[in-house]
């Protein structure tokens, strides 16, 4: 997958102080059971004059529900490396997702 934006950051009425920026990532899943699955990307800012342009690179394992019955709850940990001086050195995150569509 990949993806690509435009992020309007800050408040243009005080002091000027806006900062459009453009987003970027791209990633991958990899299956590597019935529900689970490894994911990658590549994500980050670009083009900041006020130092909001950082890029990480985030590793995951994902599960997605019990199998039989469809069930809308994924749940994960991802962990991440800062690409630049901008981004945090390291860091993880927990995710748990409900999607009822």
């Amino acid at each position: 997958f990949a993806s690509a934006g435009l992020e309007l950051l800050g408040n243009p009425l005080r002091n000027g102080a806006q900062d459009d920026v453009a987003a970027w990532g791209c990633g991958l899943v990899w299956p590597v059971a019935s529900r689970w699955s490894l994911t990658g990307e590549a994500e980050g800012r670009s083009f900041s004059r006020f130092g909001n342009s950082a890029a990480r690179a985030r590793l995951g394992l994902r599960w997605s529900g019990a199998a039989a019955s469809r069930s809308p709850l994924q749940a994960g940990v991802v962990v991440f490396r800062g690409l630049d001086r901008d981004a945090a050195q390291w860091g993880a995150e927990l995710l748990v997702a409900v999607t009822r569509f």
